[in-house]
């Protein structure tokens, strides 16, 4: 049995806080599609630095700071990554950046 792939699509205003995002998650039943998603490596969607929630900040993690290993294992896990807040990518992120972090969507079922 073929695991259930889903594309999860983050629409945030820049002029609004990164809080007010919205999450949608869009079922991938097309066979073709679905084969493509599967067969693509997920760091090939990110950068080497993503954000992530921590308290009231988003902290970029990069890879060459927690290795090779741990940033598959963060890549792989079911969450959505975010890659730029108000027009600062991770990459070019200086620190944290304030803002409240939303709430975590529900992980996918198996």
């Amino acid at each position: 049995m073929r695991a259930r792939v889903t594309l999860r699509v983050v629409v945030a205003s820049t002029d609004a806080p990164v809080s007010a995002g919205r999450h949608q998650t869009i079922p991938v039943e097309d066979p073709t599609w679905r084969d493509a998603l599967e067969a693509v490596p997920r760091e090939l969607f990110l950068d080497d630095t993503v954000f992530r929630p921590s308290g009231t900040q988003w902290e970029p993690v990069h890879r060459h700071t927690i290795g090779n290993d741990e940033w598959l294992r963060l890549v792989y896990q079911d969450t959505t990554w975010v890659t730029q807040i108000d027009g600062v990518a991770a990459t070019r992120a200086p620190g944290p950046l304030a803002d409240t972090p939303p709430p975590r969507p529900a992980p996918f079922p198996p």
